[in-house]
């Protein structure tokens, strides 16, 4: 009798640990934690930004990238994502059981992320102070929020003919969860981070810094479109290309060849291979220093955005290639 129930106290114990699974707080003015799984529960504590919980809830399956689910969790919506591209798409969540600070309470899960939804363990950042982003989801890509509330944001925005800006903005996170009641998968990608920004006016493109930028308007820049720089497969036009100050060499069929920057006084920069790029997303002088900054892109099952900076280039370079943003197909 004594051991069946010791193999009982077990099992369910052995249950509840492996129904535990760590999660992110990604909402930038903290997470509280309620008495009761609903908004106007008593506080018990804020768990701040970038803070681990315990939330005592399970994956729908076995595979890593399935969606974390409780069948008992109560379903809510907190206002709308507010997003580019999502705006007015509600923000639909779930009042998860979690542990924090050693008190057991109930947070809106619309603010946890575990990792199999933040991407850790994918592509590493190229430089511990500079970051680019998109303002979409993370859910094909490595489009993660840094829990560092120091790190600044700018957006380069497009004002038209030619001409752009870079602007700070407030960059606030959120889980866009389009899983079903029942915690099966609708579509490729159930949940994702999606970025909400501060601003009317989405950016192109977001950076970021441990140290600051100069905001400036009418960024004299340009978008090479596709059919200015490719004529067969992925050849670039050497006349658009030289414009630009790049050289391109073409390769074989199973690469994409090599690219170069071209700077004065003959500097000629070979660009890494694996970063060869297949489109050019925009050249324009970024910082202000009077020469010209890169953010290149390549399509592929794992392609990228880079971003090159002038200002940080070394001896015999022309730019320095300062962050990526790894992106996969999700079709």
């Amino acid at each position: 009798m004594r051991t069946t129930f010791f193999l009982a106290c077990c099992l369910a114990f052995a249950h509840a640990i492996a129904a535990q699974t760590t999660c992110f707080v990604i909402s930038n003015n903290g997470l509280k934690l309620r008495e009761t799984p609903d908004r106007n529960g008593r506080v018990l504590a804020v768990a701040p930004f970038g803070a681990k919980v315990k939330a005592l809830v399970k994956r729908t399956s076995h595979y890593e990238q399935s969606p974390l689910h409780d069948p008992l969790a109560r379903r809510d919506t907190i206002g709308d994502l507010n997003r580019c591209g999502w705006g007015g798409a509600f923000h639909v969540g779930y009042w998860w059981k979690v542990r924090f600070g050693g008190q057991t309470g109930y947070m809106f899960s619309g603010f946890l992320a575990d990792s199999a939804l933040l991407r850790l363990d994918f592509k590493d950042e190229i430089s511990p102070d500079f970051r680019l982003r998109n303002t979409e989801g993370n859910g094909c890509s490595t489009n993660n929020p840094e829990f560092d509330p120091t790190w600044n944001w700018y957006g380069l925005f497009r004002l038209g003919a030619a001409k752009y800006s870079l602007k700070k903005v407030g960059v606030r996170y959120a889980v866009r969860d389009g899983s079903l009641p029942d915690g099966s998968l609708d579509g490729l990608v159930a949940k994702e981070i999606v970025t909400r920004m501060s601003t009317d006016t989405c950016p192109m493109f977001l950076l970021g810094t441990r140290g600051t930028l100069t905001e400036r308007a009418n960024i004299d820049g340009d978008e090479p479109k596709a059919s200015q720089l490719l004529e067969d497969g992925w050849m670039f036009k050497p006349d658009v290309l030289k414009k630009h100050g790049l050289e391109w060499k073409p390769g074989t069929a199973h690469d994409y060849g090599e690219m170069y920057l071209l700077g004065p006084n003959g500097v000629r920069q070979k660009i890494e291979a694996k970063f060869t790029p297949n489109y050019i997303c925009w050249i324009g002088d970024l910082e202000g220093d009077g020469k010209r900054d890169y953010i290149f892109g390549r399509e592929s099952e794992t392609g990228f955005l880079t971003l090159y900076l002038s200002s940080k280039a070394r001896k015999g370079e022309v730019a320095r290639l300062v962050a990526a943003l790894w992106h996969w197909y999700c079709c």
